[in-house]
């Protein structure tokens, strides 16, 4: 992709964002539909969080096993 391509996706993404924001903020049906889905933009930010701490707890129980195989490692030579 050449850099007139980017800039030409990256223009065309900041005026989609722009509309929907403008929608969202500007018009009645728009602030109805933020109200409605702000009880679900909190689960969904619950659920990342719980995610990242899980992926968080997973990389240290892999950490944890890296270092107790190389330690086994070394001695069973």
């Amino acid at each position: 992709m050449n850099d007139n391509a980017r800039v030409c996706a990256g223009a065309m993404v900041g005026a989609i964002l722009g509309g929907v924001a403008a929608h969202l903020l500007l018009t009645a049906q728009g602030r109805r539909t933020l109200r409605d889905l702000r009880p679900a933009l909190a689960d969904l930010s619950r659920a990342a969080l719980d995610l990242r701490s899980t992926l968080e707890k997973l990389g240290s129980v892999t950490r944890e096993g890296q270092r107790v195989a190389r330690a086994f490692g070394s001695t069973a030579g």
